[in-house]
């Protein structure tokens, strides 16, 4: 269908380049079978891998988002396999996908 090329595109372009620059994170969801795991790929994604085992990821994330200033785009692709988890809900899911829509500095493209 060509989801993945389209989203490339987009974040290749002139205009979203010029506004998040280095600030865009590719987030693949492919293999993300759960609201924790993709809580870790985010996380890892965003912090160039320095995952460790913490209590609240999402907190964690949340708090580091809120320190950056200047505008972030997350790319989160093939968003079907999380949002139909095999393990967990999707509610757990989506209450993933409302926390970091309140960061106001942040865009979120997802594929699906």
């Amino acid at each position: 269908m060509g989801k993945t090329s389209l989203a490339l595109a987009i974040v290749e372009s002139p205009a979203v380049q010029s506004k998040y620059g280095s600030q865009c994170y590719w987030v693949p969801c492919v293999d993300v079978p759960s609201s924790s795991v993709l809580l870790q790929v985010l996380y890892t994604q965003l912090y160039s891998g320095k995952f460790t085992a913490m209590v609240d990821i999402l907190s964690d994330i949340l708090a580091e988002l809120k320190h950056v200033k200047s505008p972030i785009l997350l790319v989160l692709d093939n968003f079907e396999t999380p949002w139909f988890p095999s393990q967990g809900t999707t509610q757990a899911v989506d209450d993933i996908l409302f926390q970091l829509n309140k960061c106001n500095h942040v865009a979120i493209l997802l594929t699906m």
